[in-house]
């Protein structure tokens, strides 16, 4: 059982990575990565209601795509 949690942890940390990863590359400013950051910020379901500016709007709607394709 405990080896399964481990295998279940490296995953999600290599998730994790290759989002944060992909954030950053996208260009998005500063005050939008620590929007980013918060805890549950992907159960909003109004973009537009997380206080990112259009410009980063944009650039992270394009990071979770990518997130999607390249993040396993």
């Amino acid at each position: 059982m405990k080896a399964a949690a481990s295998t279940t942890s490296m995953k999600d940390q290599k998730l994790a990575d290759c989002a944060a990863k992909l954030f950053i590359d996208s260009g998005m400013s500063q005050d939008g990565l620590k929007v980013m950051a918060k805890p549950g910020i992907f159960t909003e379901t109004d973009p537009s209601a997380l206080g990112l500016s259009n410009d980063d709007l944009e650039k992270g709607r394009a990071a979770m795509q990518k997130i999607m394709t390249n993040c396993e």
